[in-house]
């Protein structure tokens, strides 16, 4: 188990490699910049992450660990019926206006060049285990309570919500029009109300 003042070094590194990751890019990063903003040497860095890319997939999943603190934060529903809406509105708002988060969305969805295919797969295994304000195990009981039609796969269509808010996010980015939040959970919610529940 590690102690308090690993732990506190441990969230330096996060979060010096957070700046640095978002801010130039997973090619354009440098391990003993990071090391320097995090005040411990790159040995240390390297006996706690094996490489850059360990270092970068634990950075993605302290991104997509605070972004789905955030989520969960602000909502407070367990029927996913009436909580999709707001589940969708906070996930967008979050994931759009912070840019440690946003780099990341790029990198899933956009600019392959962001990173290599196989870490991008990496990425993707990663977010998709995470849930990001909703689980598979939420699909499956709106499924048992008949909120959910039975004949989806509760794996698929958590898949295929993913990566709706994915697709969602890249247009916001690409738009040149000011798109509002709340019609874009208005309308994946109308999609939700009308295709998938009972």
């Amino acid at each position: 188990m590690a102690t308090a003042r690993q732990e506190e070094r441990t969230q330096r590194i996060l979060q010096a490699a957070l700046k640095e990751f978002c801010y130039k890019g997973y090619r354009e990063v440098n391990v003993d910049v990071i090391a320097s903003e995090a005040k411990v040497s790159k040995a240390t860095i390297y006996n706690h992450f094996k490489n850059k890319e360990n270092l970068f997939m634990a950075v993605f999943d302290y991104a997509m660990g605070q972004l789905d603190e955030k989520i969960h934060h602000e909502l407070n529903f367990l029927d996913l019926r009436r909580g999709g809406k707001a589940a969708t509105k906070a996930f967008l708002k979050n994931a759009r206006e912070n840019p440690d988060y946003s780099f990341f969305f790029k990198a899933l969805t956009t600019d392959a060049g962001f990173v290599s295919e196989t870490l991008r797969q990496k990425m993707m295994d990663h977010f998709l285990s995470s849930g990001m304000g909703i689980s598979r195990q939420q699909l499956r009981m709106s499924q048992e309570r008949g909120e959910i039609k039975q004949l989806f796969d509760p794996d698929l269509l958590f898949i295929a919500l993913l990566g709706m808010h994915l697709h969602v996010l890249s247009y916001l980015e690409r738009s040149k029009q000011k798109v509002n939040l709340d019609q874009c959970a208005e309308q994946i919610d109308e999609i939700l109300q009308s295709g998938i529940f009972a």
